[in-house]
């Protein structure tokens, strides 16, 4: 079975860092929030982005009402050096074709390489995840070899950075991930660099504090 991310990559993985993004889906929410009323969906996004500034202060709507439009993935060996990177279904971006892509690269390495490679991901499980689980349900794509088990899911091979730099979400994010590089750089374990991504964060800590 060939690899649906990196056909033509080389070298052992270790982990996979993903990220997405997405749109409010205003037709959706024209059909859930406002049935009665002939919004356009650009109206709909528009309102309802009003409504929940108003209530909360951002305009950010519930994952339930978003689509992916793009996801982009980096492969990181195990010895840390960077394997590829791929934007999914480039250059067409269709959300379909990248829901299809994405799934059927998680299952390959589901079955390829057990307990080997592990997900990486800044909020993962509070909005990418559920947002392509929710994608996966909306094709009716299957995918029972990832989210066919038991709960946890994705168990002790998914790593998401924003639960393990909040303690779980028992710290407050406000301010994002950059204090905690700030604080990396003070102490000398960004190895003297400020971090670019990920894959420096999960790197560890540098030989001075090991």
């Amino acid at each position: 079975m060939q690899d649906p991310f990196f056909p033509d990559t080389a070298g052992p993985p270790g982990w996979l860092v993903f990220d997405c993004e997405s749109i409010p889906d205003g037709k959706l929410l024209q059909i859930v929030k406002y049935p009665s009323e002939a919004l356009s969906p650009e109206e709909a996004v528009a309102r309802a982005q009003a409504e929940a500034k108003a209530n909360s202060g951002s305009d950010f709507l519930p994952v339930t009402f978003h689509l992916p439009i793009a996801i982009t993935v980096l492969r990181v060996g195990l010895d840390h050096t960077l394997q590829g990177l791929a934007c999914l279904d480039a250059p067409q971006y269709r959300p379909r074709a990248i829901i299809d892509q994405f799934w059927a690269g998680l299952t390959y390495y589901r079955r390829q390489f057990p307990g080997q490679v592990k997900l990486v991901t800044f909020n993962g499980v509070g909005f990418d995840l559920p947002l392509l689980e929710l994608a996966a349900f909306r094709y009716g794509i299957a995918v029972p070899a990832v989210l066919g088990s038991a709960l946890p899911r994705y168990g002790d091979w998914h790593l998401d950075l924003m639960d393990w730099l909040t303690n779980a979400g028992g710290l407050s994010t406000v301010g994002g991930p950059q204090p905690a590089f700030e604080v990396a750089r003070q102490t000398g374990q960004d190895g003297g660099h400020r971090p670019h991504g990920l894959s420096d964060v999960a790197r560890g800590p540098t030989r001075r504090h090991q």
